[in-house]
């Protein structure tokens, strides 16, 4: 009886939605980190160079920004279960289309079918949310990258072993079993998955007109820049620092590791295994903290962390202290990431949360686009230089945070 009252206190979020997503989601992602570790190596392996990876992840990112914009008015207009059903069944062609490129060019026009395709996101991270009381949203969200996390738990050393027996090959495998599994996940919200979105009736009567709809999301972003308030500009401000920080960075991290340091890809395979084991094991207590502390505190702690860790990443060389390092920033941005997603969430109603969504999305496009390009030219000048441009922008961060940012005194729903 014990055990029963002390799991309906602390886990009894976890049934209805949110058990549905909790469980889809996780499954999919076993193939996908079998991938993950070795995307930016694939993409050189099928010709492409540093330069050419970043701006296909800058405009990438772009498109999928933009993309956002129409996705988050959508995910408030006609609901977010219709969204995510259609979401995934594009991005799993897009998976098999990837596993299929001939060359860096077919992969590239695939990354930006892919970049569009991805507008569900902002009506996914709203479910999610909405699937949660606010005073669990913390706990709730870490739980479930922890599911995630354990789903794809060995696929890392699994996937480093293949790769360094098959190369690219194996990695075609893993993109088109990926694209399969991600159909799968929209067949399963189209017939489990509720609404959560609360609408009128009139909203529920109303036809969709998609080119309306359209140009009407273009329109709301005005209007929403004109509702949103001090802390919010205060975490757009954090956000698009914080995006152009991590793409500076972030799409040159495992050939960092691979060609710059020399690891072998069984050995990145470890360091990625290591890093989910310690970010799972600290997802649950991470989750409490953000529920029970100070957001505003517990961010400047995370930012602080890594710019020492982005710093250090570029010192040091061999397994050990590359394993060290990237599981101290790994830690910390776990901390980092949720905490900024639920003091947004605490600050935003439920019917404005898709389209202050799409704001955020369409100004860290601009940040992650020159972010990621400027790190394909200055990686080609020195492979360090894109993790010391991350330090230094995320210390601009810190400051953001100390002079805009404040903890919600009241949470929205």
């Amino acid at each position: 009886m014990g055990l029963r009252v002390f799991f309906r206190k602390h886990f009894g979020f976890i049934s209805g939605n949110y058990l549905v997503l909790l469980v889809t989601k996780s499954y999919p992602r076993a193939a996908y980190f079998l991938y993950y570790p070795f995307r930016q190596k694939y993409f050189l392996l099928l010709g492409g160079s540093t330069m050419t990876l970043g701006w296909m992840s800058g405009t990438r990112n772009f498109l999928n920004s933009l993309a956002q914009v129409p996705g988050g008015y959508f995910a408030d207009k006609v609901g977010r279960r219709r969204v995510l059903v259609l979401g995934h069944f594009l991005t799993g062609l897009g998976w098999i289309f990837r596993g299929l490129a001939p060359d860096w060019k077919w992969f590239f026009a695939v990354q930006m079918f892919m970049a569009v395709v991805y507008f569900y996101r902002i009506a996914d991270d709203a479910a999610i949310i909405e699937s949660l009381p606010p005073e669990s949203r913390g706990v709730g969200l870490t739980m479930m990258n922890m599911v995630i996390g354990i789903a794809g738990l060995f696929s890392p050393v699994i996937g480093g072993i293949f790769f360094d027996m098959y190369g690219s090959w194996a990695l075609r495998i893993f993109l088109i079993f990926s694209g399969v599994l991600d159909i799968t996940q929209g067949l399963v919200f189209g017939r489990f998955l509720k609404e959560t979105l609360v609408r009128d009736g009139s909203a529920e009567e109303e036809g969709i007109d998609l080119a309306k709809h359209f140009i009407e999301s273009l329109r709301s972003v005005s209007a929403t820049l004109s509702w949103i308030d001090s802390p919010l500009i205060g975490l757009v401000a954090l956000s698009a620092i914080y995006s152009f920080s991590v793409s500076a960075s972030l799409p040159f991290l495992t050939i960092y590791a691979l060609d710059f340091i020399g690891l072998q890809g069984v050995q990145w395979g470890w360091i990625n295994m290591a890093q989910s084991i310690a970010v799972l094991a600290l997802r649950i207590p991470i989750g409490k903290f953000i529920d029970r502390y100070s957001n505003k505190k517990l961010i400047i702690l995370g930012l602080i962390a890594e710019v020492l860790s982005l710093t250090a990443l570029t010192r040091i060389r061999g397994f050990l202290p590359i394993l060290a390092v990237i599981l101290v920033n790994s830690v910390f941005s776990t901390l980092t990431n949720p905490t900024v997603r639920k003091l947004r969430a605490d600050y935003t109603p439920n019917e404005r949360r898709g389209r202050v969504g799409s704001v955020f999305s369409l100004l860290n496009s601009f940040s992650m686009f020159f972010g990621s390009i400027i790190g394909g030219y200055i990686y080609e000048i020195s492979p360090v230089y894109p993790f010391m441009a991350s330090a230094f922008f995320e210390v601009i961060g810190v400051l953001i945070v100390l002079l805009m940012v404040s903890d919600a005194e009241k949470r929205e729903k």
